[in-house]
């Protein structure tokens, strides 16, 4: 709408995807407007700012009228020019189509009750129902089929003797405590992670030295790489380490994988380099010789008490 005079007048949108419910908003607007600020001017001056208000091209379209016999005095009548117009846009197709399209209808995810009963009053007001109790029933039929909550759905059912307010109102008071229940979950979610803090941080003592240990510290503790999986798992628990149970594919020992197998990682010797003599220090060499020592001491004893005990017998 464009302002003219102060006030804010309609104009008509001929670019829109739906033509048809474009020129009902502006038709609605149209009224309003020779309802309140030109409520004062003549059925021909109004006729003059609908031609305005419509555009070139609906301009063009009244140009291609003929006003002629008993219509001749049509050009002079605002309703009439209305009329015409939503005449000539209205597209003719059977009312049974219409049905079909209210039937298929479903609620969006994040869509209110009200805007979805309000997209359905607008498309039952093509289906040629009989009055408007039977265009409630319908919505109430449709509200139940087509909502998206199954709690709702359950509830509506089991009420036989159903309106479409009380329909609408136990859908309201549902989508009501879903957003509660969603709000106080954030805030306990929120005042839960607060006192775990609280918790895990030590009052200090006056004159204390000690050194206040990081909040996390016992969670990173907790948690980290296996040795014997390889994996990050939470510790304490044996049990819970994956590799708990099997068999090593590289040594076949129990409890670890291969990944992380010691004994696959151990350096081999190698079978064509002849083996070197071990070299002992100056130390390890006297050591070694003095045990020879004592050895050979001993042995020599040995000897003669064997020696004398063949004399004394003989």
């Amino acid at each position: 709408m464009a302002a003219a005079n102060g006030h804010l007048h309609p104009s008509m949108n001929w670019d829109a995807d739906d033509l048809v419910e474009e020129y009902k908003k502006f038709k609605q607007k149209t009224e309003l407007a020779f309802k309140s600020f030109l409520k004062d001017t003549e059925p021909e001056q109004q006729v003059s700012y609908i031609l305005l208000w419509v555009g070139s091209q609906g301009l063009d379209l009244f140009n291609s009228w003929e006003f002629t016999g008993e219509d001749a005095g049509d050009a002079k009548k605002p309703d009439k020019i209305l009329e015409k117009f939503e005449t000539h846009l209205e597209p003719k197709t059977n009312h049974r189509i219409y049905r079909y399209e209210f039937q298929g209808i479903q609620q969006k995810p994040d869509e209110p009750i009200d805007d979805y009963i309000a997209r359905l009053k607008n498309v039952a007001k093509k289906c040629k129902f009989k009055d408007d109790a039977e265009i409630k029933d319908r919505l109430v039929d449709q509200l139940i089929w087509g909502c998206i909550h199954k709690k709702v759905q359950k509830t509506l059912v089991g009420k036989p003797d159903l309106t479409l307010k009380d329909a609408m109102d136990t859908a309201r008071a549902f989508e009501a405590t879903q957003k509660q229940m969603s709000s106080l979950s954030m805030q306990t979610g929120t005042s839960s992670s607060n006192r775990v803090d609280v918790v895990s941080k030590k009052t200090y003592q006056a004159g204390s030295k000690q050194k206040q240990p990081h909040m996390y510290k016992t969670y990173k503790q907790s948690t980290k790489s296996c040795r014997y999986c390889g994996n990050t798992h939470e510790f304490g628990d044996r049990a819970k380490c994956p590799a708990y149970g099997s068999n090593c594919n590289a040594c076949g020992k129990p409890n670890h994988w291969g990944k992380m197998c010691r004994a696959k990682n151990r350096p081999q010797p190698t079978q064509n380099k002849p083996q070197q003599p071990r070299r002992y220090g100056k130390h390890k060499q006297r050591h070694v010789h003095l045990q020879r020592e004592d050895q050979l001491s001993s042995e020599s004893e040995g000897e003669s008490l064997t020696i004398g005990t063949s004399s004394e017998r003989s």
